[in-house]
């Protein structure tokens, strides 16, 4: 048993597995000769079979094997990322090298590991985190081992709402002690919406309100936008919650930049809580859906017969493929916010990987949402006006701009221009609900990050 140092720590309750793999050890009865007992005897007087020595690994070669397993994770290739890490956990058993970077090193690839599985496989996350979590521990690293701790609040379902509770207390008392206020920020938000999920909705904003207190003296950044975001919520529901109506609820935000002639995703920080109908959840796209999915959407180029090709994320071990196109930019676009001529059609189509044809696990089935035919249709001036998906799994996702105000004329694909809003609903009514998505884009830093941040309104009418 470990010796725990560091901060005190909720117990996972998770049962621990010791699986002792006994490798090429094999009893004999007496008299019988090994292969290699015989290949002696066989040998001529005086000589006698070289002995097999093994291979001690470096802690160098190990660590050139981490960087290729995290090229993997950058490919979205996580089975041989997996694959890679598992081998150097393997292999540091017994390296030759310094102990302290040995265990450096197992930490780093348990990292790995927690990254591939995430999706895949639940359970070796859980086990790879729990690991490098007690490692850090051991080694005195507090910051480390509260960043674990968070994300087993956050993503250990085996975990009471009470352990999750203290578990994230400890965190925030770390994070005030060090002053992240950053960290408490995003603690406070992802806590908040989980108790308004759960219907503790006034709970919920008081969490909320505290995340928006710890950030007054820090600049702007994706928490903000979020909890800009979670404003929009509050003034379009007017608090007005009722857990039987709600189809989808939820705020966050898209961190973009200009690269050359696109916009770039960067990443998409948020939280939203929903009925768990994928047909009512499809209602709920938005015409900037394809910027994080394939990571760009045009800003003044690129034009007409542009293609590319590459690997995209996906919920199993083997990245989906993707493959996009400009395809036009003369199209004419009918929405409720106004008819929209010479618009810039993009396309992707997303194919599952080969190695996933005889899968059928769960994650295979959520990959299905992300294959399919996909459309993007752009406006100069304006940006995304619609979005259309043909998924995999049999369903479309279809929204239209609805309402779209800008500050300034411009003539970019996008205009980002802070104060700009777009709603979104979707193409088709006939649903016993309302839904709505307002895109935002509230602050533009010193580094040229621009926050877009995004809400979702959904629910059931009154009968």
């Amino acid at each position: 048993m470990r010796r725990r140092k560091g901060l005190p720590r909720i117990e996972t309750r998770v049962g621990t597995t010791i699986v002792a793999v006994l490798a090429a050890v094999l009893v004999f009865p007496f008299g019988y000769n090994t292969p290699a007992a015989s290949a002696a005897e066989d040998d001529p007087p005086g000589q006698q079979a070289p002995e097999q020595q093994a291979t001690v690994p470096s802690l160098e070669d190990l660590r050139k094997s981490l960087e290729e397993a995290w090229e993997a994770v950058k490919q979205q290739d996580l089975a041989t990322a997996r694959s890679l890490a598992e081998q150097v956990l393997e292999k540091l058993g017994d390296p030759e090298g310094d102990e302290e970077e040995a265990r450096s090193l197992r930490v780093e690839a348990l990292n790995v590991v927690a990254r591939a599985t995430r999706f895949a496989d639940k359970d070796r996350w859980l086990e790879a985190i729990l690991e490098a979590r007690d490692l850090c521990e051991e080694a005195g690293d507090l910051e480390a081992t509260t960043r674990y701790n968070y994300q087993l609040a956050l993503h250990d379902h085996k975990l009471t709402q009470e352990d999750k509770d203290a578990l994230l207390q400890r965190c925030f008392e770390w994070w005030e002690e060090t002053g992240q206020h950053e960290r408490v920020a995003e603690g406070l938000f992802f806590h908040g919406w989980h108790r308004i999920a759960d219907g503790e909705f006034e709970r919920g904003f008081e969490f909320l309100d505290q995340a928006r207190a710890a950030l007054k003296d820090v600049a702007y950044g994706a928490w903000h936008a979020c909890l800009d975001a979670t404003d929009e919520f509050r003034e379009l529901t007017g608090d007005d919650l009722d857990l039987e109506r709600r189809v989808m609820w939820g705020a966050g935000c898209d961190v973009a930049q200009v690269d050359d002639e696109r916009l770039v995703h960067v990443s998409q920080p948020g939280s939203s809580c929903h009925s768990g109908k994928q047909e009512e959840m499809a209602k709920f796209t938005n015409g900037f859906w394809l910027l994080w999915q394939v990571k760009w959407l045009p800003f003044t180029g690129p034009e007409p017969g542009y293609e590319e090709e590459k690997d995209t994320s996906s919920y199993t071990a083997n990245p989906t493929h993707t493959r996009i196109w400009i395809e036009a930019d003369d199209v004419s676009v009918s929405t409720p916010a106004g008819d929209f001529d010479n618009c810039l059609l993009m396309r992707a189509t997303t194919t599952e990987s080969p190695l996933d044809a005889e899968d059928d696990s769960r994650q295979r089935k959520l990959n299905k949402m992300k294959c399919g035919e996909k459309y993007c249709w752009l406006a100069r001036g304006v940006g995304p006006v619609a979005y259309r998906a043909e998924r995999e799994d049999g369903i479309v996702e279809h929204s239209v701009l609805s309402k779209f105000e800008c500050p300034e004329q411009r003539d970019e694909w996008v205009p980002l221009v802070v104060g700009t809003r777009w709603e979104y609903v979707p193409a088709k009514r006939g649903w016993d609900f309302d839904a709505l998505v307002v895109m935002r884009l509230t602050h533009v830093d010193g580094e040229g990050k621009y926050y877009l941040a995004w809400t979702s309104v959904g629910n059931r009418r009154d009968e």
